[in-house]
């Protein structure tokens, strides 16, 4: 019984990202307080203390955790000591960090916290992701690869996100092959693919030109697929590639979050006053919020009406739009926030339904030699 808690203990950032996830990044710095930190703890320690089976996953994340500090994270070590006791073990810390601010001073505690794989992104297109308002894409790179050197040395592994955009949704191949040369240059790495969406900075309109089609997407995916299948044995893992062939295999295995349809169930986010949603992308676009911590413990957020009504929608989209889809055990609809976004309504498929689509038909069932069956589990 894993939770996954995304924390964001801060929204300062020191990079420029132009789709920047967050809504409005000129909003005022905020970063964790003593008090937030030590409430925050104080759940978690009661939430696994009331079931022994229960883990807690917490991502650290922000805008940019390593801005908050050594200091802040020896206090995050602390608190999980002392007030989860006996429990700490049952809490796992990992980081999603652009690594840019990496160094030797963090190696002592993140080795406490049992920090041994850090996410972070990557964007070889020049322009779209640097420092400054410039957005210097040569130095960016130049300081990511100094911080990978450093954590390759460490041994810990690194997950890189990539966000195809109309500048590489034609680069399918390419894409992932200088992706898994960055990831085999390091230690335990792995590689999340996912499409520009209309979100946070995004959706602002002198960026519509970055944006891809559900069409050109799934062809990216499904070219890119076909590449790392042949070679999955050289590659390192790549979602959502990894995950459905896992469910291929396996009918039961978890899928990522998105696709999985029960993240009512798994996900929570915490930003840095201490406010309390659905996830990452929840918290960044200001929806599905549950209150804060100081008002709910997570048993309440759990049995919060919002997030038993999005628990339903598995079933709303099985009995209805997606009812007739042989391929909704590998999808579930989608993102519920992914749906919001595009059509203001949580019970709606994504709108990268035919994304999947084209993917499943025209890649995934041909180079498997299969043909995909819809199965009730």
């Amino acid at each position: 019984m894993m939770t996954t808690i995304i924390v964001k203990a801060t929204e300062n950032c020191n990079s420029n990202c132009v789709y920047c996830s967050v809504e409005g990044k000129e909003r005022a710095v905020v970063r964790m307080s003593d008090k937030v930190l030590e409430t925050f703890t104080e759940r978690v320690s009661g939430y696994l203390a009331a079931d022994e089976r229960r883990r807690v996953n917490i991502v650290w994340h922000g805008g940019e955790p390593l801005l908050m500090g050594k200091d802040f994270y020896e206090k995050v070590f602390e608190a999980q000591q002392r007030l989860a006791g006996k429990n700490a073990w049952r809490i796992m810390n990992n980081l999603q960090s652009n690594i840019l601010l990496y160094n030797e001073t963090f190696e002592e505690t993140f080795e406490k916290l049992g920090i041994g794989y850090i996410g972070t992104s990557y964007e070889y297109v020049e322009k779209l992701r640097g420092l400054g308002k410039n957005v210097d894409s040569e130095l960016y790179n130049r300081q990511f690869f100094e911080a990978a050197l450093k954590l390759k040395k460490r041994k810990i592994g690194l997950g890189i996100i990539y966000v195809v955009t109309s500048k590489s949704v034609n680069k399918p191949v390419e894409t992932i092959n200088l992706l898994s040369n960055i990831s085999m240059n390091t230690a335990d790495m792995s590689i999340r693919i996912n499409p520009i969406y209309r979100e946070g900075e995004a959706k602002k309109s002198e960026l519509a030109y970055l944006y891809v089609t559900a069409q050109e997407y799934g062809h990216f995916l499904g070219k890119a697929f076909v590449h790392w299948h042949g070679r999955r044995h050289i590659f390192p893992q790549i979602q959502p590639f990894q995950g459905f062939m896992d469910r291929y295999l396996k009918p039961g295995a978890i899928l990522t979050c998105d696709e999985a349809g029960i993240c009512g169930k798994t996900h929570m986010g915490v930003d840095a006053l201490g406010g309390i949603y659905q996830c990452g992308r929840a918290m960044d676009a200001g929806l599905l919020k549950y209150g804060t911590l100081f008002d709910n413990d997570f048993e309440n957020v759990f049995d919060n009406p919002q997030k038993l009504d999005l628990d339903t929608r598995n079933d709303v989209l099985s009995k209805g739009e997606c009812g007739s889809c042989r391929f909704f055990d590998y999808c579930h609809g989608g993102c519920p926030v992914d749906s919001y976004n595009y059509f203001d309504a949580w019970h709606h498929k994504t709108y990268f339904c035919e994304t999947r689509k084209i993917f499943f038909e025209q890649y995934f069932e041909p180079a498997l030699g299969v043909r995909l069956e819809r199965r009730d589990i």
